[in-house]
């Protein structure tokens, strides 16, 4: 018979209901007295994470990485972010946001529209004004050469800041004096946006004709049900030029008309006219598109009557379309000199909650200072219930708002922390931290 089932061993105690086994030898290391009511104190660390001290062979770059703590840290309560000193080294226009993409479509009987072309602007900082008779700077300066260089038509960005918007425009011209449209384009994907619900639909080809099996049943697929969204095109500069996630053809509403007895005056059923400028160009195409003529705008009368700068043939006008050569940005420019607004991922301190999927399970959000010299301060905290049992490293992510690596451009950052852990192993607590 084992001794451990032998009842007639002498183990120096007896199980009762009275006396806890635990308790009745001393080479045992005893829980508190009063479990229930036993205060637990906390241990405090100073950590500093430097990503310059970061394994470069492994993480060359110090938007991503991860640092082993020399002695692991046990029974974590919190971790609070007391300061840190994080340098704004991304470029306003950096590789996530460069791209323009334009078409040109010859209004006639063809209606050919181009590829599509893209410009790309390097990588860097466009703040500064240029001054001159047109209000510009930098940013609109460079894509109005490369506009230019790519596109048939003469084109002008301007930057107002009087209305703190961009306006590009063309003069509508093409080598065979058809009209030609200019378009922008912003729309991206189509994405699930909430809740989404599985529903099977029956399967159709490009034709929309139901595509069948050997057998000649229909097949099904599963399609996603619920609301969407539309993204920008990837790296589109659309959002710091201040314009929507949508395509730009320059098509007005309505239809206009010319009076005989006023050839020069050019007047439309819909108030469209309102954000057109003197100076900029107008198409109006016959319904049919076999005739069209290009127009400079010389006044605007009111939001439905503009004059041009030379009467043209009038005969036959009526209820024509109209085109707009000029893309004023509905929304105010992305402010090029502020902040820069970042999001650090730590997935073991992980504590906000947003719908954003790169804000989702992150430690922090954080408002970059515009001088490499200013330091942040922050106090951010993460509780930990039940204690985190071990931490031996520390995994740090910088992303831009969109889910993109914030680019340091190699400029390195610290981060200093407050850890607390329990003086005591947390076994014998039941307290909630």
């Amino acid at each position: 018979m084992s001794i451990f089932n032998d009842s007639s061993v002498d183990r120096g105690y007896t199980f009762t209901d009275n006396i806890d086994p635990l308790k009745s030898n001393d080479y045992i290391i005893k829980p508190p007295e009063n479990r229930e009511k036993a205060e637990i104190g906390r241990k405090p660390f100073e950590l500093i994470v430097n990503s310059a001290d970061r394994n470069y062979s492994k993480y060359p770059y110090p938007n991503n990485y991860e640092v082993q703590l020399k002695e692991d840290l046990k029974d974590v309560v919190s971790a609070e972010l007391i300061y840190s000193d994080i340098p704004r080294g991304q470029y306003q226009i950096d590789t996530h946001n460069n791209l323009l993409h334009f078409s040109e479509t010859i209004v006639n009987k063809n209606n050919l529209e181009t590829e599509k072309k893209i410009i790309e602007i390097d990588p860097g900082d466009y703040i500064d004004l240029i001054n001159g008779e047109n209000e510009k700077d930098l940013l609109a300066d460079t894509i109005e050469k490369e506009l230019n260089k790519q596109g048939e038509s003469n084109y002008t960005v301007n930057y107002l800041a009087r209305l703190d918007k961009y306006i590009l425009s063309s003069d509508l011209s093409s080598k065979n004096d058809d009209i030609n449209r200019f378009k922008l384009h912003f729309e991206g994907n189509k994405v699930p946006y909430g809740p989404q619900s599985i529903d099977k639909v029956i399967k159709r080809n490009i034709d929309g004709n139901i595509i069948r099996d050997d057998n000649g049943d229909a097949l099904y697929e599963e399609v996603k049900v619920g609301d969407s969204d539309i993204q920008y095109i990837d790296r589109s500069i659309g959002n710091i030029l201040g314009f929507n996630k949508e395509n730009y053809d320059g098509k007005l509403k309505g239809t206009v008309s010319v009076q005989e007895d006023t050839p020069d005056i050019l007047v439309c059923t819909d108030n469209v006219f309102k954000d057109i400028l003197e100076g900029h160009w107008l198409g109006v195409v016959k319904p049919d598109e076999s005739k069209s003529y290009r127009l400079k705008i010389e006044k605007v009368i009111d939001g439905r009557t503009i004059q041009f700068s030379s009467p043209i043939n009038v005969e036959g006008i009526e209820e024509w379309n109209v085109f707009s050569g000029v893309h004023i940005a509905p929304s105010r420019r992305e402010k090029l000199n502020e902040r820069d607004y970042v999001i650090l991922k730590i997935p073991a301190f992980h504590r906000i909650e947003s719908y954003n999927s790169a804000i989702e399970k992150s430690f922090s959000f954080l408002s970059l200072p515009m001088t490499m010299t200013e330091s942040l301060a922050v106090r951010q905290i993460k509780y930990f219930n039940p204690p985190l049992p071990r931490l031996s490293e520390i995994k740090v992510e910088f992303l831009n708002l969109n889910g993109d690596k914030y680019n340091f451009n190699g400029k390195e950052h610290i981060l200093y922390f407050s850890i607390n852990t329990l003086r005591q192993s947390h076994k014998y607590a039941s307290q909630s931290f």
